[in-house]
């Protein structure tokens, strides 16, 4: 059962009291000055799922819990919700933090109001210094003796806090902070001044001002900001809302449809993302739709890899093919050029984007990159790094070798059994007399990436490593078979291109999820249900199918031919290979070979495209 969650006036007296507002040496605790006051807060409640309030709806709220603040005044100010949490200011500035499903006091933090300076008085801080903010997992308070204080929203220690005017200004600040987020200007034009170039657009998120430095998106180049003008002249600053002229300084490059952001704070650079879509197209909008994404001020084609559900109107979800005009659907969006984004969940302003289909708005979505890595290169290469160049070539190392070196890239979700038919053909390959070696997942994070972590950055760079070493292998004439997810199609991309101009054969190992979640050989699959374990491909982080991988494996052939062996001989050596393709079992000699039927050749590719039984 759904609910809709609202904050209502409680059943306690809620009305200001006007008495005399003490003495201002006063010092009394805050929880001694009369009774508790309520809030409550109420949940809609139906026999089916209620989505909105309503003159038919009304009836129906009911009691969700009830809380009693020990704050004379009651609570000041509108709540705020965040992350499962209620925060919420009363007299004296102490912030009250309750859990929104149970009602349950997390905890209280009192800021210490001098009232002995002069001017603040103990009671008139509660009517007179009002509300709270709340960002990057900090509660936001100002003070009735002039401080900004930083408060932790999960402990309710306190961060930081700064003297932002003289404690005598008594409520000089009487408003919560405002919350602006890091800097995000799209540019929707861009004049040239000689050797300086003039960015315009509308700031969406964040302040920008001359002197600052700016991350041009998805140029990934730094410039500094020589000065602002905007529609009444020059100005120092710009901020949320407002149209601005940002003059570069001289030697910065920036385009139309590029991206000003802050440096230390930078949206994700990405060319697939998930979104909840509302569809107005005129026609059904199904997998392989191509389209034009608008994001900021950057257009880039686009097209949908996934349907992953359409929303009813219960606020549930049910599978479909395809997503009809009015519908609220979850897809996947890949574009044909990495875009910078953010979530809009974090930054509401610039995680929007719209779906153009012959010119007219089709469609409207929120953005939701959380599962996908950032493309930004954070280490660019120096411009002093000077490749060694070999005087072996690769004919010379293959008439040693007898063969070409080669990558043989594995993919395929956890527990398909990438590993163990990786180690398989390496056996095979070695007996046969070829030089040979894998490279698995577990194996290169004891070593080579050990540094490394579990977030999408760091899995992307955990691939872009592999993807080197293997190419290195094969330049060096070896064979190198690899085990390894790598879910998104463009980090096997990469690895393909780094491969160069060696064979690089993709095997897809087809293991339905189901199935790899019934066999979970470590475990993986019950601590990403339960929840131990975050961003696990296959249950909330995707996992992207190859579109046209040289040999795509079965689950049910693994199982049914144990210890099997697979590759494709051709594309690494034809000498060594007739026919095409090879498929051994493990108590076959070497020399006899499965019926051809069992192969269907590509010669286009010199590989197998599909191996089926």
């Amino acid at each position: 059962m759904r609910a809709m969650v609202m904050p209502v006036p409680g059943t306690a007296d809620m009305r200001p009291r006007h008495g005399p507002p003490g003495r201002p040496d006063e010092q009394e605790s805050v929880y001694q000055q009369g009774k508790p006051r309520g809030i409550d807060v109420r949940v809609g409640l139906s026999d089916g799922a209620m989505t909105e309030v309503s003159e038919k709806t009304i009836g129906k709220l009911g009691l969700a819990w009830s809380a009693d603040i020990p704050s004379p005044d009651g609570p000041v100010g509108t709540p705020i919700v965040a992350d499962g949490v209620v925060y919420l200011i009363g007299t004296r500035n102490v912030v009250f933090a309750h859990e929104l499903s149970s009602g349950r006091l997390r905890w209280v933090f009192d800021p210490q109001v001098k009232y002995s300076v002069r001017h603040v008085q103990p009671n008139w801080g509660a009517r007179i210094t009002r509300g709270l903010a709340y960002a990057n997992g900090k509660v936001l308070i100002n003070t009735s003796d002039c401080r900004l204080v930083a408060i932790d929203a999960k402990s309710g220690a306190k961060a930081w806090e700064s003297q932002v005017c003289p404690a005598d200004d008594a409520y000089t600040i009487t408003s919560a902070p405002r919350v602006g987020g890091p800097l995000r200007l799209p540019v929707h034009d861009v004049i040239a001044n000689g050797e300086r170039r003039i960015a315009i657009g509308r700031v969406l998120s964040g302040t920008v001002a001359a002197g600052h430095d700016v991350l041009i998106l998805p140029g990934n180049r730094l410039a500094q900001v020589a000065g602002l003008a905007g529609g009444e002249g020059p100005r120092s600053s710009a901020t949320i809302g407002e149209q601005a002229s940002v003059a570069l300084a001289p030697g910065a490059v920036v385009e139309r449809g590029d991206l000003l952001c802050s440096p230390d704070a930078p949206p994700k650079l990405t060319s697939v993302f998930d979104a909840d879509v509302r569809w107005l197209g005129r026609g059904e909008l199904a997998t392989g739709s191509a389209l034009t994404a608008l994001i900021g001020a950057r257009e880039v084609q686009a097209r949908v890899a996934s349907i992953h559900h359409v929303l009813d109107a219960s606020g549930g979800h049910r599978p479909a093919s395809a997503v009809r005009d009015g519908d609220v659907a979850r897809l996947t969006i890949r574009c044909d050029a990495p875009v910078a984004v953010d979530d809009a969940k974090t930054l509401a302003a610039a995680g929007r984007f719209l779906l153009v289909e012959d010119g007219e708005v089709a469609g409207a979505g929120a953005i939701d990159a959380s599962g996908y890595p950032d493309q930004r290169r954070t280490r660019p290469a120096s411009g002093e790094v000077v490749p060694v160049l070999h005087q072996i070539s690769a004919l010379q190392r293959g008439a040693r070798t007898g063969h070409k070196g080669a990558v043989v890239w594995l993919t395929g979700l956890s527990g398909a059994g990438k590993s163990t038919l990786a180690i398989a053909l390496e056996r095979r390959l070695f007996d046969l007399g070829w030089n040979v070696y894998t490279l698995d997942g577990d194996n290169v994070r004891t070593g080579l990436n050990a540094d490394l972590g579990f977030k999408p950055e760091d899995r992307q760079e955990n691939l872009r490593r592999v993807g080197e070493v293997a190419a290195l292998f094969a330049d060096a004439g070896l064979i190198c078979v690899t085990a390894f997810i790598s879910p998104y199609r463009d980090e096997r991309t990469r690895a393909r291109a780094a491969a160069g101009s060696r064979p690089f054969i993709e095997v897809w190992v087809r293991s339905p999820l189901e199935e790899c979640e019934r066999r979970d050989p470590k475990g993986l699959y019950r601590k990403a249900r339960s929840g131990a374990l975050k961003d696990f491909t296959g249950i909330d982080s995707p996992y992207e199918p190859p579109e046209a991988p040289e040999l795509s494996i079965a689950r049910k052939i693994i199982d049914k031919i144990p210890n099997t062996f697979i590759g494709s001989a051709a594309a690494i050596d034809p000498a060594k290979a007739h026919p095409q393709c090879f498929l051994w079992r493990a108590n076959m000699p070497p020399t006899r070979r499965l019926r051809q039927s069992h192969c269907l050749p590509e010669p286009a590719r010199s590989t197998l495209r599909l191996l089926e039984c």
